[in-house]
């Protein structure tokens, strides 16, 4: 009996320690349907490159949002429709922040409406597009092949595909033009990696990456839909969306999520308890289809969860009132 006490004691005292595990903080948004969510593309996204995720609150305070950040290997912004939330704007100041104050990386990811977070929090402006439901291949800029996400003489393959193919997976109303990314701020902050062409033959930024070694990436295209969104027309049986799921396609998943986690593996936050960490985790989460077809999997969260509790076991699903009070106390105290 005494060992099982000795053994909790331990796990609630001692740090997370999976090696090269790192733990990304996804950002939930509203729902139409309930609550908020999280697609699990996502989540697969980053578990398909060795990484683990956590949901992050839309309604996040700042304390929460500091609470969680500092126990994470990072961020990611998924795509979706909603406004830029506060959390936004402190995830990357405490990014940029980790790296100008202590010299750590602690990476951030936008993908289409995340994507569009970085352009306005750092003042850029969004322009209309029509690029909804719409299958492209990228122009990538000189820059591309000296890059970190695309560059190098191993990628060289996977920028002949991106440039032949149309692989990237566009859904988005909105944009950024390339010449907002010639003048400041945005100049100052970002390299154009690559851009690509809305049905009307309109050009819009669809790769970034922070200059000055500034670990913050964006891809206005949907390179988890590729490998994981696989959603059908009740109906028709036919695609929900004109996703590629070639090969190729889900090779440049793959190469942008094993990016992504190879930069936050050299994160050196972990969290404050193995308890906490593993209670975070999508992998305790119930899963829902209530989005399918536009979704196959989704995770839903009550409105009225702002992060200050564990995220999992008050789904809209599971609602368990043990330990909440304990836990949302070890944030304040923190």
């Amino acid at each position: 009996m005494l060992s099982h006490v000795l053994i909790l004691i331990l796990s609630i005292c001692v740090k997370a320690t999976v090696p090269d595990s790192p733990i990304i903080g996804i950002l939930a948004q509203p729902s139409s349907v309930s609550g908020q969510y999280v697609a699990a593309s996502y989540v697969k996204f980053v578990e398909m490159a060795g990484g683990r995720a956590v949901p992050l609150s839309y309604y996040a305070t700042n304390e929460t949002t500091a609470y969680w950040l500092r126990q994470l290997n990072g961020v990611l912004f998924p795509g979706g429709s909603a406004s830029i939330p506060d959390a936004v704007r402190y995830a990357l100041e405490y990014s940029i922040n980790k790296y100008n104050q202590d010299n750590e990386i602690f990476p951030i990811w936008g993908t289409c409406l995340g994507f569009e977070f970085l352009v306005e929090a750092f003042g850029g402006s969004l322009q209309e597009f029509e690029a909804e439901n719409i299958t492209l291949p990228l122009f990538l800029t000189e820059a591309a092949s000296t890059s970190y996400l695309y560059g190098g003489k191993n990628k060289e393959t996977l920028r002949k595909w991106l440039s032949d193919e149309n692989l990237t997976m566009n859904n988005h109303q909105y944009g950024a033009a390339p010449t907002e990314f010639q003048k400041p701020p945005l100049a100052n902050i970002f390299t154009v990696l690559s851009t690509s062409q809305d049905s009307a033959g309109n050009s819009f930024v669809s790769t970034i990456e922070a200059k000055a070694g500034y670990p913050i990436f964006g891809v206005q295209y949907h390179p988890e839909k590729n490998a994981f969104e696989t959603g059908l027309v009740p109906a028709t049986g036919l695609p929900y969306e004109v996703t590629n799921h070639s090969s190729h396609a889900v090779s440049l998943t793959s190469s942008l999520a094993h990016a992504f986690m190879d930069v936050a593996r050299k994160s050196n936050n972990s969290f404050d308890s193995s308890v906490t960490e593993q209670a975070s985790l999508f992998s305790n989460c119930p899963v829902s289809t209530d989005m399918s077809p536009e979704f196959v999997q989704v995770y839903f969260f009550h409105t009225n969860w702002t992060g200050d509790l564990l995220p999992c076991s008050y789904s809209h699903l599971y609602h368990h009132e043990g330990a909440a009070s304990s836990f949302s106390s070890s944030i304040t105290t923190s």
